[in-house]
């Protein structure tokens, strides 16, 4: 890449990402956390300060120094201004205490910013605070075979703390995303997002079907004749939209039951979606009268007795309610594979969740 097209792909580089690389980098490079930067920089401060009192001191005692043969002391008898700046900086070049001090102010307007992402229009802000919070939390190695982990960007996570004792498992990593440790999909989302399960006693590295992986973490595998060996599928676009619209339906039949709980005399409620969008709500009555003909892609049945529901393509609840009479269709329409419940304790403690949200 030539100078022209380098200083080009850098002006295109957003502020909160520019912030993310110089932190990052340093992090790694000095294989460092956040922590221990600020303790350096104290450290280092400090150092610079003793060191330009002392000098400051033999100046005024001996009244030498290397720079020329000027008058450097004034009519109070105090370094003149300029030899007093002069030695300040000296002492803070040779500890970098500025080096250390850009860093920590770097990430304190990277943590600003992520706080109120609209401030200066850097929506990616938290994105990338979340990259540095990754550095200051997990040790990282050159050695896969010290290894849990290999990011997405290549990066080995180690899964030894500084005194050589092994400190964290694979779990780890699900903490560090919030993610449920009981929860098979967890893994999911992490293979989602790019890491490879490295386990080292038996030298696999574990990926799931359809993962992408990028040529770096190929190369590095295959540098360790680590292999390779799939332990889930990962889903593709489709399955994702589907299973995102089904939660989104999930969704409005709990809110329905949540905020209608206290509602005695409600018994089937039918809702109608279209599009992703709610289209009516009715009982069952008003929708055999009034809704029936409607056009919608999906029907959602609330039973308020019992706090279930259930999920019915418009052509499959049609058939279903017309080979059946009045008394059977409350049986037929959980009579198919999509029904959800809420049991009453998911109940109360989601009421409770509603309300706090509201004061």
């Amino acid at each position: 890449m030539d100078e022209q097209s380098k200083l080009e792909n850098e002006s295109t580089i957003s502020l909160e990402e520019s912030l993310k690389d110089n932190i990052v980098d340093f992090l790694i490079n000095n294989e460092m956390n956040i922590r221990e930067v600020e303790e350096d920089a104290s450290r280092r401060s400090k150092l610079a300060k003793e060191a330009y009192l002392k000098r400051k001191e033999e100046l005024l005692e001996y009244e030498e120094y290397t720079i020329s043969n000027e008058n450097i002391i004034d009519e109070q008898g105090y370094l003149k201004d300029h030899i007093d700046d002069r030695i300040f900086e000296e002492a803070q070049d040779e500890f970098e205490v500025d080096k250390y001090d850009s860093i920590l102010d770097d990430y304190n307007e990277l943590s600003l910013l992520a706080s109120q992402p609209d401030y200066q229009d850097t929506p990616k802000a938290p994105e990338f605070l979340r990259e540095v919070e990754f550095v200051n939390q997990f040790e990282m190695t050159n050695d896969l075979d010290q290894s849990l982990w290999i990011t997405p960007n290549n990066q080995l996570i180690s899964s030894y703390g500084e005194n050589g004792i092994r400190s964290i498992d694979h779990r780890a990593l699900l903490d560090f995303y919030n993610l449920d440790r009981e929860d098979i999909e967890s893994w999911d989302k992490i293979h989602e997002m790019g890491y490879v399960r490295i386990v080292p006693e038996t030298e696999y590295a574990l990926i799931y079907e359809n993962q992408p992986l990028t040529d770096e973490q190929i190369e590095t595998i295959n540098n360790y004749d680590y292999q390779m060996e799939s332990y889930g599928v990962l889903k593709d676009e489709n399955e994702l939209e589907e299973e995102a619209y089904y939660d989104l339906l999930d969704q409005y039949a709990e809110d329905y039951l949540i905020n209608n709980k206290d509602d005695t005399a409600k018994y089937i409620t039918v809702i109608g979606v279209k599009d992703s969008e709610i289209a009516f709500t009715s009982n069952l009555k008003e929708f055999e009268d009034e809704y029936h003909e409607q056009d919608v892609d999906h029907y959602l049945m609330l039973h308020h007795n019992k706090n279930v529901y259930s999920i019915k393509e418009k052509e499959q609840y049609e058939q279903d309610m017309q080979d059946n009479p009045l008394s059977k269709k409350y049986e037929v329409l959980l009579k198919q594979t999509r029904v959800g419940s809420l049991r009453r304790y998911d109940l109360e403690e989601q009421t409770q969740m509603k309300e706090n949200t509201l004061e």
